[in-house]
């Protein structure tokens, strides 16, 4: 295990050695004048991660490579309990939102060619995401499959059975199904429940079952398909939710082998795998589809926040995966208006981020941050600027802050305004960083820094400021990469020339070149720097593909392809070696498709804002 301990120090992870675990600062420490929300969840879930490999890992061992999820798994599954242990108070963070997340994470993965595998298996990459994030869902669902109570049982009895040796995945399932088997639980049979039957499919093949709908002469019929199509089936545990409450029922086969499904549209609603309680994705038929968007609309909080959050989640994978039109899931963002909890948002918001980027430099930009700002406006004013002493209320402060900027809310530019006027007369003398000077908490600094610098520029200052952190920030970098980032915001030419020449030069980090190609107004700061001093980039220390990278971020207009296109016929290319003339092709092929992208669905999402959105904030 050697390598594993190399790799802790040099990547800046821990290892869970029995009573000596070891990490990197980063990861076991805080500095509490600068962490954020982010931050400290980190630390908390590393910290309770390699304590809960005292059980898992080290008083039990695997007995071989295949099994690394009886170590991983648990792991990462548990270590919610155990943050939730230490700070009851953030439960709704440390359990709820946690495990969902962690689902979500599963789902995304096992979708893919290429991550897609067995969580037992012994080819490599043995620590693939694969173990921990699948497998932790694996015992989420084993969890709501046995109950909490049952599940504990049975681990307490294989903890007990095979502390100090080795075990294996049967070992582990035949605990598990003696334990349900006291509680007289049964299986899809109606008889006594056998866990291995139960999670062979689920532990020794690849991906995950997603559970189609469809609506036939007023009959609303399911079955079920393989996320990646290898025609495997699964026993599935799914709890539905309608208007009268919850119920249970396996679904077994293709086609569920059972009265319960097969019948009548819910009325007025019925929604599968409530809690993302099961391991699986559901597609909506359009009638049962329309009557769940009507209650979404009308009143979300008949479901819970991870049961929204999966909607979201499930929406969002069939419009990537054209199972659903995108109009689809921008009438389901209608009902954000009235969300307020974690979970969802962090499902819609990469998605309103997303069209924020990759609209930025069309014509009809405005309409597209109309539209975001619609949606999360209420939101905004909910908990934008506002810190407590909940992390869900601090992590959803953080994002909408800055989307609330971003889509340029009046107030949001005023109070970044005012408070980085504030923050440059306490801090212009500071020669000890920002920690006793910067007046907003540490989740609202990254934002009030950048469109304060944006607003009223300072970049001096923050320069000043960046340096101290550059030369002092030894085992935490506290506030250096806000400022740095702040830096890559300002809207001044000479500034940013200025910033360019001295990333150039080896004097700031080369990540600066991407927060100007994510801040910079018209995109062309370091388009029009590279032309002026194509020779001086190409002969620098810096990698040339990161800074295409983000000179062409987010580009996509037809201007911004000639642009790509001509410089491949000047003397200026020439100068390129030829590893730079490729990555110059290689990004005039991203920003092509970026332009394609556009084309194909540009139309469409402006043709729905048109009709669904007032004009005016």
């Amino acid at each position: 295990m050697l390598w594993r301990y190399l790799n802790t120090l040099l990547l800046g992870s821990a290892m869970e050695n029995w009573g000596l675990i070891l990490g990197s600062y980063e990861v076991l420490l805080v500095d509490m004048d600068y962490a954020t929300t982010a931050q400290l969840t980190d630390v908390a879930e590393v910290t309770a991660h390699e304590t809960v490999h005292q059980w898992f890992g080290d008083l039990v061992s695997p007995d071989w490579w295949s099994n690394l999820f009886l170590n991983e798994a648990f792991a990462q599954y548990w270590y919610a309990n155990g943050i939730n242990y230490t700070f009851p108070e953030q439960s709704d963070y440390a359990i709820d939102f946690n495990r969902f997340q962690t689902n979500a994470i599963a789902l995304e993965i096992d979708c893919n060619s290429k991550n897609s595998r067995p969580v037992i298996s012994d080819a490599p990459p043995l620590f693939s995401n694969i173990i921990y994030y699948k497998g932790s869902s694996l015992l989420n669902l084993l969890s709501n499959t046995l109950s909490p109570a049952v599940l504990q049982t049975g681990l307490q009895n294989y903890l007990q059975s095979y502390k100090y040796s080795n075990a294996n995945a049967q070992d582990l399932w035949a605990a598990l199904t003696q334990a349900a088997r006291d509680a007289q639980m049964k299986d899809w049979n109606g008889s006594p429940l056998d866990v291995s039957s139960f999670m062979d499919p689920y532990t020794l093949e690849a991906s995950y079952p997603i559970l189609k709908l469809t609506f036939i002469n007023g009959m609303v019929s399911y079955e079920q398909v393989s996320c990646i199509g290898n025609g495997l089936t699964w026993n599935i545990p799914v709890f539905s939710q309608t208007t009268t409450g919850e119920v249970f029922n396996w679904f077994v086969g293709a086609n569920g082998n059972s009265n319960s499904w097969n019948h009548t549209v819910g009325s007025p609603y019925q929604i599968d795998n409530t809690r993302s309680s099961s391991y699986a994705r559901v597609l909506y038929d359009d009638q049962s589809w329309a009557n769940l968007l009507k209650q979404l609309t009308t009143n979300p909080n008949v479901f819970d926040p991870s049961t929204r959050a999966s909607i979201l989640d499930d929406g969002q994978f069939f419009v990537q995966n054209e199972l659903w039109n995108v109009t689809r899931w921008l009438d389901l963002s209608l009902y954000l208006q009235n969300e307020y909890s974690l979970a969802p948002w962090k499902q819609a918001l990469p998605v309103l981020k997303n069209y924020l980027s990759r609209f930025r430099y069309q014509p009809y930009f405005n309409e597209i941050t109309n539209y975001v700002a619609r949606v999360t406006e209420n939101a905004y004013v909910a908990y934008g600027w506002r810190i407590t002493t909940k992390w869900t209320n601090n992590a959803l402060a953080n994002d909408l802050t800055n989307i609330g900027c971003a889509t340029g809310f009046t107030d949001c530019s005023d109070l970044a305004t005012l408070y980085f006027e504030k923050f440059v007369t306490t801090c212009q003398y500071s020669n000890y960083g920002t920690a006793q000077c910067s007046n907003v908490s540490p989740d609202l600094r990254k934002t009030m820094y950048c469109y304060g610098n944006k607003l009223v520029p300072n970049d001096q200052l923050l320069l000043n400021l960046y340096g101290y952190y550059a030369n002092n920030a030894t085992y935490f970098d506290r506030d250096g990469d806000n400022l740095l980032h702040a830096l890559g915001c300002t809207g001044d030419a000479v500034s940013l020339r200025k910033l360019i020449t001295m990333v150039i030069f080896g004097q700031l980090p080369t990540r600066l070149l991407r927060y100007i190609g994510e801040n910079n107004n018209d995109g062309l700061a370091l388009y029009n720097f590279l032309i002026s001093n194509t020779q001086q980039v190409a002969l620098s220390n810096i990698d040339f593909k990161t800074f295409v990278r983000a000179m062409a971020l987010n580009w996509s207009t037809d201007d911004q392809v000639q642009k790509m296109e001509h410089f491949m016929s000047t003397e200026e290319y020439q100068l390129l070696n030829v590893q730079q003339q490729k990555d110059w092709r290689d990004e005039s092929t991203v920003v092509s498709g970026n332009n394609l992208w556009i084309e194909t669905h540009g139309p469409v999402i402006r043709g729905w804002i048109n009709q669904n959105i007032e004009t005016t904030k």
